[in-house]
């Protein structure tokens, strides 16, 4: 994406992201992670988070979550609170873990 689209986009994707209701996201993330992360939660990958809770948290768009599992199941409150780990970073840089376009050791 060219700097300049980039420069403009930013601020409406932010502005969405904020305004949207955030039982909206938890549904959503709760229905996208496990399609995401399916293979690393069949495997047990994800067993540390049983009890414990990772924040995510999105600086350019000002939002973030905390994920836990709960009875082997990812679920999504908000980042409100402790965490035992925390991520931050940009939503592009999000994207591109996720893709697995980008190696999270870098």
């Amino acid at each position: 994406m060219s700097p300049l689209i980039q420069k403009f986009l930013q601020p409406v994707v932010s502005h969405s992201a904020q305004a949207c209701p955030f039982l909206v996201q938890t549904l959503a993330l709760e229905k996208l992670l496990p399609q995401v992360f399916a293979m690393e939660i069949s495997e047990g990958d994800l067993d540390c988070l049983e009890g414990r809770y990772l924040k995510v948290c999105v600086t350019d768009l000002n939002i973030g979550w905390r994920i836990t599992m709960q009875r082997g199941q990812l679920e999504v409150e908000k980042a409100d609170g402790e965490a035992d780990v925390t991520i931050s970073g940009e939503a592009r840089e999000f994207a591109l873990l996720v893709s697995r376009q980008e190696d999270p050791d870098t």
